[in-house]
């Protein structure tokens, strides 16, 4: 059996009778004096455990055992759990005990905090409405389904991985359409399903279409009685029809973009020199899949157009970037100035 884990942590109470405060219950004390008691009823103790666990077995020490008589134990309660302090389980009641020492062991439940719910006369069998306890115990399953690693193929997860974190989120490019998961459980005998297909520990996953947008994905781990389940949800970015880059090349010199090139901006202007012939130009795609087109002709992110000619006056040169896919292009826009 694994330690009590309610051993002096953090307690609380609906109310105690002063000196016998609610940390009296966790202090490994089976004393007369190191007791909780509560003449408020219905009454409640609740422990904090610190941290997630699967629990299956709590021990209850009432007066009697502490070598009070049978007529101070709690006759009836009930035993709650919960993961979040707002929502709660119970799991188990009793209404007729007289026992001092109540031993208890039920379906696995999932906690982070434990509660003892008193309600009005249910007490103590000698006053109905007060109650007392001498010690709260609380002991983990035995049966372990966490993970001691959860990795990505692309991407990294968010929050970093904790065997008790069940939830994280990953953001990855729209060049990404397939991902797989590679999970492995923290003890052996276990069963692993990703998107309910069996995974074998410490191996990757079958490979998991990413549409674009958000993609949940769902690793259950399975310790005979106990099931814990994780949760990966992917987001694959929307391709992007944007340049990251925009360079103008005369024969002669590299023209200047006014205003400076921005992804998010769309119209420029330049000037040519006199006499200058013609002109390159030269866009750099921010997703590798786009495609671009200068003046309707495509072109190789990165590479120069073929050469547009220019003459006395404005000349106008469009670039159109279509996201990989297809979808609808964004276009720029450069209006390039050559006196006579």
């Amino acid at each position: 059996m694994s330690g009590n884990l309610a051993l002096n942590k953090s307690v609380t109470a609906s109310s105690y009778l002063a000196p016998f405060s609610p940390e009296r219950a966790v202090d490994g004390q089976a004393h007369p004096v190191r007791r909780w008691v509560c003449t408020q009823m219905p009454a409640w103790l609740e422990v904090d455990l610190g941290e997630y666990y699967w629990i299956n077995h709590m021990i209850l020490r009432h007066m009697g055992a502490a070598g009070w008589s049978s007529r101070y134990n709690i006759k009836g309660y009930n035993l709650e759990a919960s993961t979040d302090n707002h929502a709660w389980t119970r799991f188990y009641s009793e209404s007729g005990n007289t026992s001092g020492t109540n031993d208890i062991t039920f379906a696995p439940q999932p906690a982070r905090w434990v509660r003892i719910n008193v309600p009005a006369n249910w007490g103590l069998a000698i006053n109905l409405n007060a109650a007392s306890l001498v010690e709260m115990e609380v002991y983990e399953c035995q049966s372990n389904p966490y993970l001691s690693s959860l990795t990505i193929s692309s991407g990294t997860l968010t929050p970093a991985f904790n065997p008790k974190t069940f939830e994280y989120t990953v953001e990855v490019g729209n060049n990404v359409s397939k991902v797989t998961v590679t999970p492995t459980a923290a003890v052996t005998g276990v069963t692993i399903t990703v998107n309910n297909s069996p995974v074998q520990s410490g191996h990757p996953s079958q490979e998991i279409d990413l549409p674009v947008g958000t993609t949940a994905i769902a690793i259950v781990v399975t310790n005979g009685p106990v099931q814990q389940k994780y949760t990966i949800s992917v987001t694959r970015k929307t391709a992007a029809a944007l340049l990251s880059g925009l360079t103008l090349q005369s024969p002669a010199k590299t023209l200047s973009l006014n205003p400076t090139f921005n992804s998010n901006t769309f119209n420029y202007t330049a000037t040519a020199p006199n006499g200058t012939p013609s002109i390159t130009v030269t866009p750099t795609a921010q997703d590798a899949g786009a495609t671009i087109k200068v003046n309707d002709v495509p072109v190789t992110s990165g590479s120069p157009s073929q050469a547009i000619t220019t003459n006395p006056g404005t000349t106008s040169i469009n670039i159109d970037v279509t996201p990989q896919g297809g979808g609808s292009a964004t276009r720029y826009t450069v209006s390039v100035n050559r006196a006579s």
